[in-house]
């Protein structure tokens, strides 16, 4: 998923033919206009630039844990949002230099506390489990060798 995808889906303020209404809440959920009514959405043109509600209203959605009633279907989800809001995040620019970046992969963001992104860790997770499963079968090995 893209993010202009992400924003037909979830972006309250987009119009068919990708204009956008211009429209966003304050903290006390009065409406506010962030730019005049019609023009075309930030996030459709060939270079993505950054949008003030989908980055305050739609960003912010990465961290729901539930997307759907079935697991996988939820899953799925999620990490399609998580792909559109990089993507947005390092086209637009909206990834500041402040923010980590994967040491492994080099590709996606770091939440806090976190070593590597949710992929790399994954890997690290499988590769680790591998050697201490070789490990185990090999001193078994020796074990009965040894008897």
């Amino acid at each position: 998923m893209n993010p202009i995808q992400a924003a037909r889906k979830y972006c309250d303020c987009l119009l068919p033919g990708d204009t956008c209404l211009g429209i966003t809440a304050n903290d006390d959920l009065s409406p506010r206009r962030f730019r005049k009514e019609n023009l075309p959405c930030l996030l459709a043109e060939s270079k993505v630039k950054r949008c003030e509600h989908f980055e305050s209203s739609i960003l912010p959605m990465e961290s729901r844990t539930e997307w759907s009633k079935d697991a996988r279907a939820s899953k799925l989800i999620a990490m399609e949002f998580r792909q559109a809001a990089h993507a947005y995040r390092m086209q637009s620019g909206a990834l500041s230099k402040a923010d980590r970046i994967c040491p492994k992969c080099n590709e996606r963001e770091l939440h806090p506390r976190q070593r590597f992104c949710y992929i790399c860790a994954k890997e690290n997770e499988l590769e680790s489990k591998r050697t201490s499963a070789l490990k185990a079968r090999t001193s078994d090995q020796t074990q009965n060798v040894d008897s």
